[in-house]
């Protein structure tokens, strides 16, 4: 039978702890919850082809949940609120929301290293044929390269190896480009150290946080950047007021049953499918019964769900616990005073931490500025203190963190002193990021699995983001549950049309075994074409 679109269902939702952002509860949420508690877990009977449960609370989580619901499904999300650090250090469990992403101004990103300040050219024109791609490519990178005192024949090779990836079939990204490292793909290793700084470490980029990071990967990351700045396909855009609360709220008006402090302990696994999820509240066992299982967790906690025979029934489940992770630290100082900073985004090229931010303009009472940061490196020791981030308490953080903009930014020392920071704040990601390793795309599993009724959806399966995996496992979900609904919407990366034809040549080039027609080896590795 069709799937019905339903009307919005306001059932109470207990509060949701969520993942990489804060959730602000609102004051109708917080009373529903208080009078009713946490909500049954078998509130809707399975059997209906509609129930489905989703295990996490990220943002892959909710836009499965959010999907689902608009197309007249049961939802029901199940998070688990983590315990608090001690001793002093950061609180794994703490969580920032940045806040909505709202149509800006375009600005131009500015690359800071101290008396070496760069910026990208954010009005690059877009080139009228596929010919004058590599001008283009140029005149973007060009006053950068030149304020950073990176040779120009370096630029001139880079010019020409992002020229090569850009006109690279999607078979070659994969088959080639996935299995070599960005650094060496860029040469970065016998060349200067701004260039390895810019180019070899990519710092606008949370791909390239690893050396071992792929060249498809670091180069899909840049490439949309570039477009972002020539007015293709990408629109610029700054961050403001809070997004999670208001999207909860949504949810919560759709039917969606929000469900905190829920510990997912093992899947029951009988007969090629699963029969329910046993999980951990307030010290109690329960036992989740649904038609539909989405498991939204972090890549290191899947395979713990999965009772041996599951692991048997799907190889790929064993391969996620191959991925490599980081962790990510937010930072926000809130300022008294207009700082005469970048306005816009910008990456601290000399930072131990890999710092990069954005100033944002904030009037609410005494705050005239918010620096929005973050510290992409947790691993590498900071130059106040001679640590790495995650052996520094909060305070640690803030100050470290404090040392490194000002190294870097103009006169850093004169637009950040201490009386213009009236508060600040830290937040860290509760769990690690996915860091696409050499050849790591192999081993990410579809949103499909080989158990019928449980999906995958997060960072770390085969999707651009978070977002479309969350997309991809409601359209999975809606297809095997027969339902009439129209698929949700994945959005393809962009591509421009003058590339089409070159693509297509360099499929037919990468399917007869040879290297693309604009490759030239580097002086520096003769085997490699790049």
């Amino acid at each position: 039978m069709p799937i019905r679109r339903l009307g919005p269902r306001h059932t109470p939702a207990a509060s949701f702890s969520l993942p990489r952002r804060r959730f602000m509860q609102s004051s109708a949420l917080a009373g529903a919850a208080a009078a009713v508690g946490l909500p049954a877990f078998s509130a809707r009977a399975a059997g209906s082809g509609t129930t489905v449960a989703i295990i996490g609370n990220g943002a892959a989580a909710l836009t499965v949940a959010q999907e689902l619901a608009e197309r007249g499904f049961h939802v029901s999300v199940y998070g688990h609120t983590r315990s608090t650090g001690t001793g002093g250090r950061l609180d794994l469990s703490a969580d920032h929301d940045f806040g909505n992403l709202l149509d800006a101004q375009p600005s131009p990103t500015m690359l800071a290293a101290g008396g070496q300040d760069a910026y990208l050219n954010h009005a690059v024109s877009f080139p009228a044929s596929a010919d004058g791609l590599p001008a283009a490519i140029q005149s973007w990178l060009q006053d950068a390269f030149v304020a950073l005192d990176i040779p120009v024949d370096e630029l001139a090779f880079f010019v020409s190896k992002f020229h090569v990836f850009m006109a690279s079939s999607e078979a070659r990204r994969l088959q080639q480009w996935e299995h070599m490292s960005w650094w060496d793909y860029v040469g970065a290793a016998n060349r200067s150290a701004n260039y390895q700084r810019l180019i070899g470490r990519a710092p606008l980029t949370d791909a390239a946080r690893s050396k071992n990071a792929s060249a498809r990967s670091v180069g899909k990351v840049l490439e949309a950047f570039f477009h972002a700045d020539a007015r293709q396909g990408y629109a610029d855009g700054a961050i403001d007021a809070p997004s999670i609360d208001a999207w909860c709220q949504h949810l919560a008006c759709l039917g969606v049953s929000l469900n905190s402090g829920v510990q997912a302990a093992q899947f029951r696994y009988a007969n090629g499918q699963v029969t329910g999820l046993l999980v951990h509240v307030d010290g109690h066992t329960h036992t989740i019964y649904t038609d539909w299982y989405v498991v939204a967790l972090p890549a290191a906690k899947v395979a713990a769900l999965m009772p041996a025979a599951m692991l048997e029934a799907d190889r790929h489940f064993a391969h996620i616990a191959k991925l490599t992770y980081q962790r990510t630290v937010g930072v926000q100082f809130l300022l008294a005073q207009a700082a005469r900073i970048h306005q816009g985004c910008f990456a601290c090229l000399h930072s131990p931490w890999a710092v990069t931010g954005i100033l944002q303009s904030h009037s609410l009472g005494t705050v005239q500025k918010v620096l929005s940061l973050k510290v992409s490196d947790w691993t590498t020791p900071g130059m106040l203190y001679g640590l790495p981030a995650h052996q520094c308490t909060r305070e640690q953080i803030a100050q470290e963190v404090l040392a490194q903009l000002r190294h870097d930014l103009p006169n850093g020392h004169s637009v950040l002193p201490d009386s213009a920071i009236q508060s600040w704040t830290i937040a860290v990601d509760a769990d690690p990021q996915l860091i696409d390793t050499v050849g790591s795309w192999p081993l990410r599993p579809e949103t499909s699995t080989a158990i019928p009724n449980v999906f995958l959806a997060g960072d770390y399966v085969r999707a651009a983001n978070a977002n479309e995996s969350g997309r991809r496992a409601a359209n999975a979900i809606v297809a095997a549950s027969g339902s009439s609904a129209n698929p949700a919407t994945i959005y393809p990366r962009y591509t421009s049309p003058l590339l089409t034809p070159r693509l297509m040549a360099d499929a037919v080039q990468f399917a007869a075994g040879r290297p693309h027609r604009f490759d030239r080896l580097d002086p520096y590795y003769p085997n490699c074409h790049v």
